[in-house]
């Protein structure tokens, strides 16, 4: 039996969580912000042998553990050129994980433009009943794309998607903010 409580207690399990729960074996999944791979290593365990998982990021891990197989060393913002045209509107979950590489240079962010730019293009990619997962955080950048996010998720439709917002209350006041958009439908 799962505990939820645990996975439920922190930002990262929470997301860990709301993927287990949507991603299948033989899905296409996106991890647009490989990192140091936490969340490449769980979609790949998710769709199994027959699935796929696209990976990018702009930089090496600082862990030397880390599998970089199939890991595309370009910005989230180019994904549509990457993921196979075949797969286009067959993403069944893309995960962001903003802000900078743990263990790395914190002056290396994402950055508002090229997020916006990404999720527009994950829009584009997702299957009707995906789910798009971004976690973000409360340092400058962070909040700027966070602003910039709400706005745009905001203006989706009600009608064909629905968009959230999760806040750790009781955490630190600089806890990570997982915003969600689901039952993408195209009309």
């Amino acid at each position: 039996m799962v505990d939820l409580m645990t996975l439920y207690s922190t930002p990262v399990g929470y997301v860990h969580m709301l993927l287990r729960a949507h991603v299948r074996p033989g899905d296409v999944v996106i991890d647009a912000t490989h990192g140091n791979g936490g969340d490449t290593r769980l979609l790949r365990s998710l769709v199994g042998p027959n699935g796929i998982v696209y990976a990018f990021d702009v930089q090496l891990p600082m862990r030397a553990d880390v599998d970089m197989t199939d890991v595309l060393l370009v910005g989230h913002e180019n994904m549509a050129r990457h993921v196979a045209a075949l797969h286009h509107r067959q993403v069944r979950a893309v995960v962001f994980n903003l802000g900078y590489l743990p263990g790395g240079d914190k002056a290396l962010t994402t950055h508002v433009d090229t997020t916006v730019e990404a999720v527009e293009q994950a829009l584009t990619l997702i299957a009707p009943d995906g789910i798009i997962i971004l976690v973000g955080y409360q340092h400058d950048e962070g909040r700027r794309e966070l602003a910039a996010l709400r706005t745009m998720l905001s203006a989706l439709p009600s009608g064909t998607h629905t968009a959230t917002e999760t806040v750790f209350l009781n955490h630190d006041v600089t806890a990570p903010i997982v915003l969600t958009i689901a039952g993408v439908q195209r009309t």
